[in-house]
């Protein structure tokens, strides 16, 4: 596709990259056409769908890969908001305050993406052994199945 000097958040260019898109898609033989944009650029080409009565039944809008993983870590930042995380954040040196908050809101993605994934990598082995506990006293329920090697095995378990 070529290089369209013109603002890309303005209807008119992207009534061209669309119509542009779906005449090659016509050419491969699609009946749709699927447009990745990020999440300005997805609800003007929303209000361009809704406007265009071909592009209804043939246009298909899809946000981009990093705009749909910055939503998700503002929703896990919004599910997690008072928990403690930010606190553990901050007090281990992983990031400042400003930071720490900003990457819960699901701003700064590099930062907020590598603080998650620190934060599950530590608290794995400790879920793993919550469900393991919880496992064995589920399998063995009646007092009279608790025997020596099972007050062991869950001493094992608590001291980990």
């Amino acid at each position: 596709m070529p290089i369209i000097q013109a603002p890309a958040h303005e209807y008119s260019t992207l009534h061209v990259v669309v119509q542009h898109c779906m005449h090659v898609s016509a050419q491969l033989g699609q009946t749709f056409t699927v447009i990745t944009v990020d999440q300005a650029l997805c609800c003007r080409l929303m209000e361009l769908k809704w406007l265009i009565p071909e592009y209804k039944e043939r246009l298909i809008p899809r946000l981009g890969g990093l705009n749909t993983s910055m939503n998700f870590l503002q929703i896990i930042g919004h599910h997690m908001q008072g928990c403690g995380l930010l606190d553990i954040w901050v007090e281990t040196g992983l990031m400042g305050p400003l930071v720490a908050e900003q990457a819960l809101a699901g701003k700064h993605y590099n930062k907020a993406m590598r603080a998650h994934k620190l934060t599950l990598q530590y608290y794995c082995p400790m879920f793993s052994t919550l469900l393991s506990l919880m496992h064995l006293i589920s399998t063995r329920c009646s007092p009279h199945s608790f025997n020596e090697t099972s007050m062991n095995t869950c001493r094992r378990l608590m001291s980990l």
